[in-house]
């Protein structure tokens, strides 16, 4: 199951390493930007959410909670863990997890996708949006980027990530 944590801006990296110190598969989802500088392309990594830090573990939410309590009184910038409801469902839904195991490479990070616009209809050739065109709502081409619609902590929710149009026909 992926747990999310939610801490103060700023200081994900360090939870991340507070919590694969003590025993826990944490990760940090970033996504993609390319800039152009002096006309070439470069590609840079970014936070996908910040203040937000997934934690992937076995363990059933009542002993991951338990374990959660005891380190968050430690660090003042861990500030809680999310839940889904007041019954203590985990805040990522086995369908929202599949979503972004679809959309994350190794590494957790949304790639930079590439496709074309056919009589104004998006097709998605190479990355991880394969598949979600009908998820994407806007484009900007000229920041190849696009904003994509996901089911996240139960409520839809817009996405910015890196696509680049290479035609328009």
């Amino acid at each position: 199951m992926w747990y999310i944590v939610y801490v103060v801006t700023g200081s994900e990296n360090k939870t991340k390493e507070f919590f694969n110190d003590n025993g826990f598969n944490s990760f940090i989802p970033y996504k993609e930007k390319i800039h152009s500088i002096n006309g070439q392309k470069e590609i840079v990594k970014k936070v996908l959410f910040p203040s937000y830090v997934f934690v992937k573990s076995d363990l059933l939410y009542v002993e991951f909670s338990e374990k959660i309590n005891k380190l968050l009184a430690k660090k003042n910038y861990i500030i809680k863990q999310l839940r889904h409801d007041l019954l203590g469902t985990p805040a990522l839904s086995d369908e929202e997890q599949k979503v972004f195991e679809k959309l994350f490479d190794h590494d957790n990070v949304i790639c930079h996708s590439m496709g074309v616009i056919v009589n104004d209809k998006v097709i998605i050739t190479e990355g991880p949006l394969i598949g979600y065109e009908s998820n994407i709502i806007k484009i900007n081409r000229h920041k190849r980027e696009c904003k994509l619609l996901i089911d996240f902590l139960n409520e839809q929710r817009l996405i910015t990530v890196s696509l680049e149009i290479v035609s328009k026909i």
